[in-house]
């Protein structure tokens, strides 16, 4: 199968409790066989959401730090065009349909590739399908 783009709230669900995380941790199974593209944005929102995590008490830094290590043994690919296309590509599809520029790198990736986007976001989600993204769809339903 071709790599997925691996929206950053799909990767941290299967890491911090929350209603999609039994889903998510199956499409890392997935992604551990397929691989993953990312934007370059990608990385930064990982640790950024661990280390506010952490800073509320709901992980440790033993299992931020685990975590990342978990992520980082993927074979999860960073896209080198995210840069050069944010401030064309990337900020038209944004303003577009609605989303922050960090949302619509994915968008704009998953396009760009003609591959899957793994989300859990309703309003990428909903500008994936109405841009032709294949195979736009919540993980869960990504797998079946």
């Amino acid at each position: 199968m071709k790599p997925i783009v691996l929206d950053a709230g799909a990767a941290l669900a299967a890491i911090l409790p929350e209603r999609h995380s039994e889903a998510a941790r199956t499409l890392l199974l997935r992604i551990a066989e397929d691989g993953a593209i990312v934007p370059a944005i990608w990385h930064l929102e990982i640790a950024n959401s661990l280390l506010a995590a952490e800073r509320c008490g709901l992980l440790t830094q033993t299992q931020r730090n685990i975590a990342l290590h978990h992520l980082a043994t993927l074979p999860i690919a960073t896209d080198p065009e995210t840069a050069p296309r944010a401030w064309s590509h990337t900020i038209i599809l944004a303003h577009k349909y609605g989303l922050s520029v960090q949302d619509a790198a994915y968008l704009e990736l998953a396009l760009r590739r003609q591959t899957d986007l793994a989300t859990f976001d309703a309003s990428l989600l909903r500008a994936a399908e109405a841009a032709g993204v294949r195979g736009a769809k919540p993980p869960l339903a990504a797998l079946s």
